[in-house]
């Protein structure tokens, strides 16, 4: 089940609940070209939906260390980008905790170079 947090997202009316998991699916699994493809049929914010336990999918990229899809997230989300790298899920973990918590070294370095603030 996949649920949306209105309080800090934009409307999404347009995108199916399959569409939403699928997103979140391709960050989670790698499949960057199918990520691409999704993304640009929708606005770039539908990168900041939540799963049903708050993940986005650059909790997942990074989460599994899937450098290339959160280098393709941050430059898609552009100036967007502060308004979600710090987003917590429902443990409070934010992507910058997943990464270095599975020791994705690479995409830690690349969330803190890109306003990660290892303090939330």
């Amino acid at each position: 089940m996949l649920v949306v947090d209105t309080s800090t997202q934009t409307t999404h009316s347009t995108l199916s609940e399959e569409v939403i998991e699928e997103v979140i699916a391709c960050a989670r699994y790698g499949e960057l070209e199918e990520l691409k493809t999704i993304i640009n049929s929708f606005p770039v914010t539908h990168l900041e939906l939540k799963d049903n336990l708050g993940n986005t999918a650059l909790h997942m990229a990074s989460a599994n260390g899937h450098l290339e899809i959160v280098e393709f997230i941050i430059q898609t989300l552009g100036s967007y980008l502060e308004k979600i790298i710090n987003i917590q899920n429902d443990s409070g973990n934010t992507p910058l905790h997943w990464s270095a918590l599975n020791g994705h070294e690479k995409v830690v370095e690349l969330l803190v170079k890109n306003g990660a603030d290892a303090k939330v």
